[in-house]
Parts: structure tokens; sequence; C-alpha cells
């Protein structure tokens, strides 16, 4: 039994990790960084978590902890906010829920500031029961607290939750968390690292209420 729905945002319910790959790649080029792909960054687990590993990684220095590069990166990234877009059938499998009473919420390691901007550029910002953010948990994904702490918010059992997320960070919450998952992947490079969700999916145009309710 489907009680609720949790959806990750970023690449998830909307399309735009391109739009942080750009923000991540900028600001690593302005750095010196060389040969940084066009993203670069670990999906899932928060910008400000990012940079200590992609400092490293590339080799590069700053004099601005990672707290000031998230912020710089969030800037980069609304700088470009109209290149995101919600997820293809997205809108159709959330409405199909809703008439079945499934309730649905959001699950982000972003901050509330960058989660708003988000939800109201694409039209989504009163769409959702319940919404949590990175701010409001200790650790970010792959543990389980942002999930369990949604599903407290509805009042539901984890064990009648369903995530949907496109980082193996955010499988793994899951998995932590005593839900199911459905991957959302971009490409089939990208499938192969989401392997430990109970289904995969390009789109949401691939999935209907029945078919989470069989799982």
């Amino acid at each position: 039994m489907v009680s609720a729905c949790i959806f990750d945002l970023n690449g998830t319910v909307v399309d735009d990790e391109h739009v942080f790959g750009h923000a991540f790649k900028h600001l690593l080029e302005k750095m010196g960084a060389t040969e940084v792909p066009d993203m670069p960054q670990i999906g899932g687990i928060g910008v400000e978590e990012n940079w200590p590993v992609l400092l490293n990684q590339y080799n590069v220095s700053s004099n601005k902890s990672p707290q000031e590069l998230a912020i710089l990166t969030h800037k980069e990234y609304l700088a470009h906010i109209n290149e995101v877009s919600v997820t293809a059938g997205f809108e159709v499998l959330g409405d199909a829920l809703k008439e079945q009473g499934v309730l649905l919420s959001i699950a982000t390691s972003s901050t509330w500031t960058l989660t708003d901007a988000i939800l109201t550029h694409v039209g989504l910002e009163d769409y959702f029961d319940v919404i949590t953010v990175g701010d409001e948990v200790t650790a970010k994904k792959p543990s389980p607290e942002i999930f369990i702490l949604t599903a407290e918010k509805l009042y539901v059992p984890t064990t009648e939750c369903i995530v949907f997320e496109d980082s193996s960070s955010g499988i793994a919450a899951a998995k932590s968390a005593g839900m199911l998952s459905v991957g959302v992947y971009r490409d089939e490079d990208h499938k192969r690292k989401l392997k430990g969700a109970a289904h995969l999916i390009h789109d949401f145009t691939e999935i209907t209420p029945n078919n989470l309710n069989a799982a």
C-alpha cells in the first residue's frame, strides 16, 4: 500500500542537473581547474558538501569556505533558472496520485531559499503536502534522516512511502529508511549508477499509480 510519495527535487521533479553542472564548472574553472566535465558534482549530497570533494579532486584552492562557495553556486544557478523545467510526466502522475489520496512531498538536500525559487519558477510552489529541505537535518543523504523526517511530517509509516530519486546517495538513504525507491535516470551511464532502486524510469511518463501500488 502506498500512502505517500517522496520526491527528490533537483534532477528528479525538475530537470536541472545541467544547470547545477554549469554553476560548479564555472566556479571551478575560475579557480584554475582544467578538464572539468559538464556535470562535475556528486548528486544528492548537497551543494556545500560537494565543494571539499571538488576542490580536492581538481587540486584547486579557494579562500572561501564551502558555505561561501555554495552561495556562489546558488547565485550562478539562479542566473540560469530559466533553463530549469519540470521533468516530463510529473504533473500527470502527481495529479493521478492525488486523486487516489496519495500524499506528495519533497525531500531535497537544497536550501529552503533555492527550493522555493525553483518551485515558484516552475509553478509548483503549492503542489506538495510537505516540503523538507537540507537545512532541517543534521546529516544529508545518504543518511536516511531527511526521509524519516518527511514521513513523520506526513504522519505516514516509512513502509508506506515510495521515494523518487536521481542519485545513488538518495537511493541508499531511502533503503536505510525502509522505503522502496524509484530511480529517475538521464542516460544509460546514469542508469547503471541507480541499480539499487526497485524500479528505474527515464521520466514520469513511464510509471502510473497502478505500477506503484503493485510494488
